[in-house]
């Protein structure tokens, strides 16, 4: 079974402290915020970040959790095979 890399996407309207808690939150392999931090500004700097690997259907659960998990904005991610 392939596995898929859970990438979060920067953007330039994200705000560090909201998208960080959300990264806390629905990424179980982020045990604090300074590692949202530096992932957030991975993907501010490189255009995307490596959140985790796993298969596909949880990568795709992550990928939706991470959109919804806070009703004032998106955190976008996305999913791509690891080769």
């Amino acid at each position: 079974m392939p596995l898929w890399k859970v990438l979060l996407l920067g953007d330039s309207e994200y705000e560090e402290d909201p998208v960080c808690s959300v990264l806390h939150q629905v990424i179980p392999e982020i045990e604090n915020l300074r590692q949202a931090q530096e992932k957030f500004d991975e993907a501010q700097k490189m255009g995307k970040a490596l959140l985790l690997v796993a298969n596909k259907e949880l990568g795709e659960a992550y990928v939706e959790q991470l959109a919804r998990a806070d009703p004032e904005m998106i955190v976008y991610a996305d999913l791509e095979e690891e080769k």
